[in-house]
């Protein structure tokens, strides 16, 4: 499952999707352009790793936010695939589609 648009969707203010290669973000953290990006492998709902690539900055409750972020989104994505809850709507409302 993709899960970089549930994760902008569960915070816009922390998550952006991205184009770039790693190379040009790696890039713009060193510039201090974007203060940390993460890499989410197609298999994170099996594996369980993400990696986060950052200069140091954002502090404890940056790094804090990306992971709960990841695991609420990464459990809820799990479940729906197991058929155990419904996709999430817009309205904040779960279908069983």
């Amino acid at each position: 499952a993709k899960i970089a648009p549930l994760l902008v969707a569960e915070d816009s203010t922390l998550f952006t999707i991205s184009t770039k290669s790693i190379d040009e973000l790696k890039a713009d953290v060193q510039s201090k352009h974007i203060t940390a990006f993460l890499v989410i492998p197609e298999k994170v709902t099996k594996d369980d790793t993400t990696d986060l690539f950052s200069s140091g900055g954002g502090g404890l409750m940056f790094y804090s936010k990306v992971e709960d972020a990841v695991r609420h989104v990464v459990r809820r994505t799990r479940m729906v695939e197991a058929g155990l809850l419904g996709r999430k709507t817009g309205r904040g409302f779960y279908t069983y589609a």
